[in-house]
């Protein structure tokens, strides 16, 4: 039997699930391509990383290469004879494991402490106990006296004033009895591992959350091929314990649920809605929340960047920036809309000019907001609120006028089969209006919009490509509002008499 070498990345990953690993050995071409917002996510995590080692000055760095492997012991090894204040990258290897620690801390008393650096704010067990165990128990089985075993986080409570402080946008978290389970089923894992390598064909697992959390599967497009349109899979927000009982009765497809089937509510909806293939409508409802609007009707989308470090005063780790908006506005019942957008297309805080410009644009005459997945949009304008105390009154009057569009399909009033277990305006739109989509925009989702904007203001001014992109922003964030108005219409001539079909 060969025996694969393992990193600690395809260790976590054979925990979550033997498959992935398995595909990523034998079959990597199948992944799916990585995106832009991924990427910048790894991007984000090496530099956090890199900023945590400031930390601990007087530091080695073990700066082999990944593919040098024999020479990165042995720089790890001089370095540990040299007992410097702390080793970076240090690399250990024990029975065909290999693991890189972020951060070795000496304690110059024969111990170390290991520290784990994550770009989040919070720690995961479902993967940060598992990459932790098991760069200790290599270092152990190595030789290496560990003091503690850490995980080093941004925190989220530290908001920048002035120059970063290190010591306070990171937190250190030991993690020594946390992990213990973790430690104590790698001696019996690692040969499974091995074992499932050694296979002519990928090993058979259940498709499920795993797939999407805690971060997307790269294999999830070659797992899910098969998957049917009507699978069990996609009533939304089902959980794997609940999507478990119903596999044990033998039921795999949506229209396989028996009647009887007690269920939550939305999930009951999402059944009839498939068994008897149309859509399911509350419309009392629907008619009753429409009638809260009230003219001028705003239709309103932000868009909104996050960095893991802070570049601005008043920024914490993650802070989502509203730097755009698209504003569309229906001032009367069958009147002429009119558009209005703006972005701030320059590297610094973009909050003052988009606040300062939606308040004059969207005015202060009590006409309903519209928004979809009103949660997004409400926080940002909190957010912008507390960050500009003398706008923070009129801001948060915004908040008080929202109207959320997507309750009516969150809440199953309207439901579709073919909306996919999925109430985003990505998932209704081509259902309610076919004809219009956003496969003709160079950017056609939010995660994309969120990394092309970091790419752009990283330009200098009138570079071609910077230009390309600020009128991509545009043109995405301006079919977000419109595709609000166009849901409202149609919910407007499926659900008003004739009087108000002409409102909107």
């Amino acid at each position: 039997m060969k025996n694969y070498r393992l990193s600690k990345s395809q260790y976590t990953k054979a925990r979550r699930c033997l498959k992935a690993l398995y595909l990523y050995h034998h079959e990597e071409k199948s992944a799916d391509p990585r995106s832009d917002f991924t990427q910048n996510i790894l991007d984000q995590g090496l530099s956090v990383g890199e900023l945590a080692t400031s930390l601990f000055p007087g530091g080695t760095l073990i700066d082999a290469k990944f593919n040098q492997l024999e020479l990165a012991l042995a720089q790890t090894k001089k370095a540990l004879e040299t007992q410097p204040a702390a080793i970076f990258e240090a690399t250990f290897q024990h029975n065909d494991v290999l693991v890189r620690v972020d951060i070795l801390k000496n304690n110059s008393d024969g111990t170390w402490d290991l520290i784990e650096v994550k770009s989040s704010t919070s720690i995961n067990p479902k993967s940060h106990y598992d990459d932790i165990a098991i760069q200790k128990w290599v270092l152990e089985n190595s030789g290496i006296k560990l003091n503690t075993v850490n995980v080093m986080l941004l925190n989220s409570e530290y908001v920048r004033h002035g120059e970063l402080e290190l010591d306070k946008l990171f937190k250190i978290i030991p993690l020594n009895d946390e992990i213990h389970s973790s430690s104590e089923r790698i001696e019996s894992f690692i040969p499974t591992i091995q074992t499932a390598l050694n296979k002519d064909s990928a090993p058979v697992t259940k498709i499920g959350s795993k797939c999407k959390s805690p971060y997307p599967c790269e294999f999830k497009s070659n797992c899910w091929k098969d998957v049917s349109s009507d699978s069990i899979h996609f009533l939304g927000k089902m959980t794997d314990a609940e999507k478990l009982k119903l596999a044990n009765l033998g039921v795999e497809r949506i229209t396989e649920i028996p009647d009887d089937y007690k269920m939550k509510t939305n999930h009951h909806v999402e059944v009839l809605a498939f068994k008897t293939m149309k859509p399911q409508i509350s419309e009392s409802a629907i008619k009753e929340y429409l009638g809260e609007l009230k003219y001028p009707l705003y239709f309103l989308d932000y868009e909104s960047v996050a960095y893991a470090v802070p570049k601005y005063d008043g920024s914490w780790p993650y802070r989502q920036l509203t730097t755009q908006y698209s504003l569309h506005i229906l001032d009367r019942p069958g009147g002429e809309l009119r558009h209005k957008e703006f972005i701030h297309d320059e590297p610094s805080d973009p909050s003052r000019a988009v606040a300062e410009q939606l308040l004059k644009d969207i005015g202060d005459d009590g006409g309903s907001i519209i928004v979809y997945h009103l949660g997004f949009e409400r926080a940002r304008t909190e957010e912008l609120a507390k960050a500009l105390p003398d706008l923070a009154d009129r801001l948060r009057s915004l908040n008080t006028r929202m109207w959320d569009l997507e309750s009516p399909f969150a809440k199953r009033w309207y439901w579709d089969h073919r909306f996919s277990g999925s109430s985003s305006i990505k998932s209704v739109l081509p259902i309610l209006k076919p004809e219009f989509s956003y496969k003709d925009l160079a950017i056609q989702k939010g995660d994309q919009a969120q990394t092309m904007y970091s790419k752009m203001v990283s330009m200098i001014e009138y570079n071609t490509e910077r230009l390309k992109i600020k009128s991509a922003l545009l043109s995405y964030c301006e079919r977000d509002s419109l595709a609000m108005y166009l849901i409202l219409k149609e919910l407007f001539e499926l659900f008003s008499d004739n009087a108000q079909k002409a409102a909107v």
